[in-house]
């Protein structure tokens, strides 16, 4: 009996891999396995993407240049919050970022940001400069700003 791969399937790598394997086990003999040769390398291809992180260099915890506020950016969740802010902190919570999606160019983010200075969310192009800055760009008709924030590992307690 075959196993339906696609049925299979989970977000659990180690699953799917031992759905492989079962389902070449099933199979009787050498001839009727064609593709045989193919196996310890189909495993290590499997075992190589399965392990490429899935944490995107966007996400993690993020402070401003002069202001006392943080932001834990999740890629996957298309946000930006505010996890700290020594000023407001009823913003705590907020979506700073909202949106958030993969852009045309590598290392480039489009979304949504709360510009507080006109009280609403305006298009944002987010770029990485480098592993620990994170740059938010707005343009609204021929005025631009740009903000770089910086990764910190953790946020700090008040």
């Amino acid at each position: 009996m075959r196993w339906h791969l696609a049925q299979e399937y989970s977000t659990n790598c180690g699953r799917f891999a031992d759905v492989w394997s079962r389902q070449w086990q099933t199979w009787g003999s050498i001839e009727d396995r064609p593709l045989s040769m193919l196996k310890p390398i189909a495993a290590a291809a499997l075992s190589f993407f399965c392990n490429v992180s899935t944490a995107s260099d966007l996400d993690g915890f993020w402070q401003h240049p002069k202001d006392p506020v943080w932001l834990e950016v999740n890629e996957a969740m298309g946000t930006g919050i505010a996890v700290r802010n020594d000023d407001d902190p009823s913003s705590v919570g907020f979506a700073v970022l909202k949106e958030v999606v993969t852009g045309p160019k590598e290392e480039q983010w489009s979304g949504q940001v709360y510009v507080p200075q006109l009280g609403d969310y305006k298009r944002v192009i987010v770029t990485l400069p480098n592993a620990n800055t994170l740059k938010m760009k707005v343009k609204i008709g021929f005025i631009s700003r740009s903000v770089e924030w910086t990764r910190v590992a953790l946020v700090p307690q008040p």
